[in-house]
């Protein structure tokens, strides 16, 4: 019963150790009304993979409410490993990636 008890306790501070998935955000905490995390993004000539956070931003003015638009918000981008001809992989930093 001990045993039991000891292996139910590990389980329990290994789930509450493990971090939760992070839920992209916009930039001043906004709910995103569509969202991803690990999508391709090209920034400059080079593709990254990103959060993306789509949230809809309105002007506002006393008690009024108006030009509303929808706004895409990229975050936490890493540059994406590459394909070279032969099928090698590569990183940024141009460490060989093996398959």
């Amino acid at each position: 019963m001990r045993q039991a008890n000891v292996v139910v306790l590990c389980f329990l501070l290994v789930v509450a150790a493990t971090p939760a998935a992070a839920v992209p955000k916009g930039p001043n905490g906004e709910t995103c009304s569509e969202s991803a995390t690990g999508v391709s993004h090209d920034i400059k000539g080079k593709t990254y993979k990103c959060d993306k956070c789509v949230y809809t931003k309105c002007d506002t003015s006393g008690g009024t409410i108006s030009n509303c638009q929808k706004v895409t918000h990229w975050s936490n981008c890493v540059e994406a490993a590459r394909r070279y001809p032969g099928g090698a992989l590569r990183a940024p930093g141009g460490t060989l990636m093996r398959r």
